[in-house]
């Protein structure tokens, strides 16, 4: 793992009302996984009712969310057509680089 990487999370935010609309999430997840495995691994979910502080504010669900020591790199969220539309803007804020997969 590169240093810089070390700070850079993954964090899930869910309402739990939509599980069709999540799954799209959790599909692009899964392909994450592979090139991202700890980043996967360590991902933070979040439900509604917690009370944790986060530096980004959601009112839409479902919503991921990639930060860098409290500093949002990516966020998507509600409905989504694809998981390439997750994955390829989450790969570039997890890698640091503006070229594809």
């Amino acid at each position: 793992m590169r240093p810089e990487d070390d700070d850079k999370k993954l964090l899930f935010f869910s309402d739990e009302q939509d599980e069709h609309r999540e799954s799209v999430y959790f599909d692009a997840l899964i392909d994450l996984k592979q090139d991202f495995p700890e980043e996967v691994e360590d991902l933070e979910f979040v439900e509604t009712s917690s009370d944790e502080d986060y530096p980004v504010d959601i009112d839409t669900f479902p919503s991921l969310v990639v930060v860098d020591d409290n500093r949002v790199l990516f966020q998507i969220e509600g409905h989504v057509g694809t998981k390439e539309e997750i994955i390829n803007p989450v790969v570039k804020a997890l890698s640091g680089s503006s070229g594809d997969r």
